[in-house]
């Protein structure tokens, strides 16, 4: 999932019930399902009962916490993406990192 569609996300675009997100205008201005783990939907609910916007999944938050009730839109990308690069950062992750084998020798033999 892009950026831009995870941040349009209505709670209406979760079907809990058959574990799906409906992703609206998605490449090609397609709509699709795809498939929801439970672990995701309960995330997704414990989020939502901290700022409980009726209608937005990730509202925006210029206003602070008790403003994401109401806010009139979702949060900036600019934002998310900042933040996804400092978790990255503090989880020692590198952009154009090489896959690190995990095996020792002994785990081979």
């Amino acid at each position: 999932m892009r950026l831009g569609e995870g941040l349009r996300l209505t709670v209406a675009d979760i079907d809990a019930e058959r574990g799906r997100v409906h992703i609206r205008d998605a490449k090609g201005n397609k709509d699709r399902l795809v498939p929801l783990p439970d672990a995701t939907l309960e995330l997704l609910r414990r989020f939502w009962r901290v700022h409980r916007h009726p209608r937005l999944l990730f509202p925006n938050r210029k206003a602070g916490l008790k403003g994401a009730a109401s806010a009139p839109g979702p949060l900036a990308p600019a934002g998310v993406q900042i933040a996804l690069r400092q978790v990255a950062e503090s989880c020692g992750l590198k952009k154009r990192s090489h896959p690190i084998a995990c095996v020792t020798a002994t785990q081979l033999t």
